[in-house]
């Protein structure tokens, strides 16, 4: 899949196949659900049954009145590869993905019930981004990250995750704590408070952008190499 301009389709289903879909970056492979966000009746994809695999993209503006408002996996799930999830909503779990394995993947102004960005998923080297969350788990809720940066979401950073190698810090939570909850398990990360378990450091992580430190930042260095993980595999 290579086109410039944005192909604008809601409910893409595998039909039960294992699928492969690349597309040529972010910025020149776009598939939507509608033309504007909250306008879409249904999400972007949907796995039914095999798995499908979606490469450099851009899934953006799916809206559901379910679960997985960009990327609903299923089957043996949905895995994701250098794309950027924008602007999708679900009214219930994972505004963003629900069941999906990501990698290298920013997760940007999503938005649900619970878990804005993403829901029941494996998160490697992604940023999850401004998305929000009406009861808790902005970020990220009953999921595992690695090497990830959380920031800067509503509904607070992360929910009954695992959290290894990460930076979760400045989300907003009204219920709960801005940045973790006390049934998420966290071991290497930066945020504040600093959470229980090994290797974690309470610090300004001198973030230079929403996905990448500074050269000065306290984080460097502070990881653990058996958590360093790449594609997820």
């Amino acid at each position: 899949m290579s086109r410039q301009a944005p192909y604008t389709e809601a409910g893409l289903d595998n039909g039960g196949r294992s699928l492969t879909i690349r597309g040529q970056d972010q910025n020149n492979t776009i598939v939507q659900a509608a033309a504007s966000p909250g306008v879409a009746t249904d999400r972007v994809f949907l796995v039914t049954g095999g798995r499908l695999v979606l490469e450099r993209m851009t899934i953006r503006y799916g809206n559901v009145l379910g679960d997985g408002g960009g990327v609903r996996g299923g089957g043996d799930g949905a895995t994701l590869k250098n794309c950027t999830i924008t602007g999708n909503s679900a009214y219930w779990f994972g505004g963003g993905v629900y069941s999906c394995v990501l990698s290298n993947c920013v997760l940007s102004g999503n938005s649900a019930m619970g878990a804005g960005g993403a829901y029941d998923s494996m998160l490697y080297n992604c940023a999850v981004i401004g998305c929000s969350s009406a009861s808790n788990g902005g970020g990220a809720v009953r999921s595992t990250l690695y090497n990830c940066t959380v920031t800067g979401n509503s509904g607070g950073a992360v929910s009954s995750c695992r959290a290894y190698n990460c930076i979760l810090w400045q989300n907003s939570a009204p219920l709960r704590s801005d940045n973790y909850d006390p049934w998420s398990t966290l071991e290497y990360c930066c945020t504040t408070p600093r959470a229980d378990g090994v290797g974690n450091i309470m610090a300004d992580p001198e973030l230079a952008s929403g996905s990448h430190i500074s050269a000065a930042s306290p984080c460097r260095g502070r990881g653990s190499a058996s958590y360093a993980r790449g594609d997820g595999h």
